[in-house]
């Protein structure tokens, strides 16, 4: 495992996005999908690179990959590390109809690391895009159809020593602790028999496969073998002479598992149970963009009432946040309520299910923000945020630093004292927020905003599902499935933009519209009339624009070249649906002088004449060129 003596530390650190803990750094291991940082890296004697793969991928395809990014740990045959050699067993794992989707390898001393097929006959060491499926899905499954008992034991060797017993076992990648709820869904009417090794984390995860196969299999009993060892397991138990005869005996009086019967689960498991909806195994066909966008819309309306147009907004809004590092800008989704009971904590519920690793949080502090976006990388749902934004500008900053990838970080001191050092934190991750009115100016220009209301006596929606359902799960599968054919697309899409959507109006309809342009004409259309609709209808912080829009539709109609002040605010106050008429805080209309304060940030002036103060149509055009698009911005029109 030495390397070169010339090799620049800095440079393997950066190659693998390396963070430091201690006296070494931790990294992601570029041979497999490492959401953890598995690969430590330290400096050895005259300042070598010592690197360490703690899910046991060899060092030289390490140094391989490294390589590649300008970052090699060692030249050829100079390079040490664990080699082929060590590798002592492979594991292959099938799908229901027997193909080979993934491999699990087995290293000596001990280690274990994953590989799935790189489509050219060859195999990868990776899992990213594979399908995660159980050991020995068809035996399993024949197993299940024909009434007999499966064992769920926690290694491959266990279940290939108890399948020369005539028992049919299975068992998940990578040991103690790694059992998904994908798995569980192949143990679906079965009897489970789950056989711990004899220690803590093989009881942990022991309960942890009863968990998350309860109301899937028919029957679970967990089982601890007698005499066994510290650490063993039923291969020991087996090698001790266990025969077939003395396990089912054993069997016959393990009790049946339950809940209730259970012990509560550890804070971590608590949190694994919380977050299984974020493991989303693809879907197993291909699926089409309309067809998923028409499913989501149809979720929304089954649940909640909504503002027209909202439906195609957040439809498309989901699939961009399955998709979000394929573009430059993400818009955030903003709930308005005027007040209580409008819908807002069903429509956060609806996309907290539908969207990949979601959390969903009532309060949260700035330097919690990106230290959970740093580490997470998750779809953030915030409720009550008027209760805290507002007042808070560092958190507004944080905010809005992850409307653009580029700008997506914040920089902060870590340590004390003297050992202090700068970090970079991502703030880059899809965002949700709720609150009772508007937020601050900067947030609600980012955003999509959907304003919710009270639905009537005679409008029925169905009870919000509190719950994940069998629909919903199904959504999240065909939605990762359409995100991982069409991420090449939408990284190199240039959508059709109308020419009304432009400056940051344009950013934020950018993503959403190259999404309906791969759903067809229809989608587009309706995604444009979406964007013109919803853009229509300005907040607090767009008053100035506002006014400018609602001049120019005044000059428009009058076809005037000039318009007395007075007349002119006299027209303002009496358009429909305006902010105009009631504008101070005690309800009075707005006023010549507070027209003539709010236009002087354009560098708009009346000019004092012999009848009067008057606006003049030329004054107003580079503004309204600059500001406005060319469609009425205001409800006033």
């Amino acid at each position: 495992m030495t390397t070169r003596t010339d090799v620049s530390l800095e440079a393997v650190i950066k190659a693998v996005d390396g963070k430091r803990h201690g006296n070494h750094w931790m990294g992601r291991c570029p041979c497999h999908e490492d959401d953890t940082r598995s690969l430590s890296i330290s400096r050895g004697k005259k300042q070598s690179v010592i690197v360490t793969c703690h899910a046991g991928c060899d060092t030289q395809d390490i140094n391989a990959e490294l390589t590649k990014r300008g970052a090699p740990i060692f030249n050829g045959a100079n390079g040490g590390g664990r080699r082929h050699s060590n590798v002592v067993e492979k594991y292959d794992y099938h799908d229901e109809a027997g193909n080979v989707v993934s491999r699990a390898v087995r290293l000596a001393p001990k280690g274990f690391y994953q590989q799935s097929p790189d489509g050219n006959g060859g195999w990868r060491n990776s899992m990213k895009g594979a399908r995660v499926v159980a050991y020995n899905v068809p035996e399993v499954l024949e197993a299940i159809a024909q009434g007999r008992p499966v064992f769920a034991v926690e290694g491959e060797k266990d279940a290939d020593n108890l399948a020369r017993l005539s028992i049919v076992a299975t068992c998940n990648a990578g040991g103690a602790g790694k059992w998904k709820d994908e798995h569980s869904q192949f143990l679906k009417d079965a009897d489970v028999i789950i056989l711990p090794d004899n220690d803590e984390p093989g009881r942990k995860h022991a309960q942890s496969v009863a968990r998350l196969s309860h109301g899937i299999a028919s029957r679970i009993r967990i089982l601890e073998l007698p005499g066994l060892k510290e650490k063993g397991d039923i291969s020991n138990w087996i090698a001790d002479g266990g025969t077939a005869d003395q396990l089912w005996a054993l069997v016959d009086e393990a009790p049946e598992w339950t809940p209730l019967a259970a012990a509560p689960p550890p804070a971590a498991d608590r949190k694994t149970v919380r977050r299984v909806h974020w493991k989303v195994e693809p879907w197993h066909e291909p699926v089409d963009t309309a067809e998923l966008l028409n499913s989501l819309e149809a979720v929304f309306l089954r649940y909640i009432v909504l503002p027209a147009h909202a439906t195609k907004v957040l439809a498309l809004w989901i699939l961009h946040a399955w998709t979000i590092d394929a573009v430059d800008i993400s818009p955030y989704l903003i709930i308005v309520s005027p007040t209580k009971q409008c819908g807002k904590t069903t429509l956060l519920i609806l996309i907290y299910w539908l969207t990949p690793r979601s959390v969903l949080a009532s309060n949260i502090s700035g330097p919690a923000a990106y230290r959970f976006i740093e580490d997470e990388m998750p779809t953030l749902i915030v409720d009550e945020a008027d209760s805290f934004v507002k007042e808070d500008d560092n958190m507004r900053g944080i905010l809005n630093s992850g409307h653009t990838k580029p700008a997506a970080f914040v920089i902060r001191c870590e340590g004390e004292g003297s050992k202090q050092q700068p970090r970079e934190f991502s703030t880059w991750c899809p965002k949700v927020l709720a609150s009772i009115g508007a937020l601050a100016d900067t947030l609600m220009d980012r955003s999509f905003r959907i304003r919710m209301r009270r639905k009537t006596r005679g409008e029925k929606v169905q009870r919000r599902p509190l719950r994940d359902k069998p629909e919903l799960a199904e959504l999240r599968q065909k939605v990762r499935r359409w995100a991982d054919d069409n991420m090449a697309a939408l990284e190199t899409a240039e959508p059709n933009m109308p020419d009304e959507l432009f400056n940051r109006l344009g950013d934020n309809w950018e993503p959403l519209l190259a999404i309906a342009e791969l759903a067809g004409d229809d989608w587009w259309k309706a995604a444009h009339r979406a964007a013109l609709a919803l853009t229509s209808k300005s907040d607090e912080g767009d008053r100035k624009v506002e006014l400018l829009s609602d001049i120019r539709n005044i000059f428009e109609k009058d076809r005037a070249e000039w318009l007395g002040s007075e007349v002119l605010v006299g027209k303002l106050v009496d358009l429909p649906e305006t902010p105009w008429a009631e504008w101070t805080r005690t309800g009075k209309a707005l006023s010549s002088r507070g027209v003539a304060s709010m236009l002087k940030e354009f560098d708009i002036k009346s000019k004092h004449e012999r009848d009067g103060r008057k606006y003049y149509r030329k004054d107003f055009e580079e503004a309204w060129d600059s500001y406005l698009p060319s469609f009425p911005l205001s409800g006033g029109n």
